[in-house]
């Protein structure tokens, strides 16, 4: 997904793992992968950024997706009452494995994506 990213959109991405090996179902790695991916398209298609920043980082039993861009922003509260499908299946895809969704923008100062799970470190990897 990211490696061909900047040069379709001529956008920079950077990657930062901070994350040991978390035990994820395959469940929870589809739904991170599914929201980074409608982030990053929401980043080429709405945002004007010439960057964004992919973050995973993991403390103390939570995994934390971060996407970040330094785009045009919006205005968060003027979409709340009408969410657009990209944001809305985000919200659902966090929800379905039990994680914490929000978006942070505003106008001219870019937007945020963050996702955090709760992963006990003993829970078992499903094999797949």
């Amino acid at each position: 997904m990211l490696a061909n990213f900047p040069g379709r959109t001529a956008i920079r991405t950077t990657l930062h793992l901070i994350a040991d090996l978390v035990p994820l179902t395959s469940d929870q790695r589809i739904a991170l992968f599914r929201i980074c991916q409608e982030s990053l398209t929401n980043v080429a298609s709405h945002s004007g950024a010439e960057e964004a920043i992919i973050s995973l980082s993991w403390k103390d039993d939570t995994l934390r997706l971060t996407i970040e861009d330094d785009g045009r922003g919006f205005d968060v509260q003027s979409h709340s009452g009408r969410p657009s499908l990209g944001l809305l299946g985000m919200q659902e895809r966090a929800r379905l494995i039990g994680a914490h969704h929000s978006v942070v923008s505003r106008p001219n100062a870019g937007t945020t994506v963050d996702v955090s799970l709760f992963v006990s470190r003993n829970q078992v990897q499903e094999v797949g």
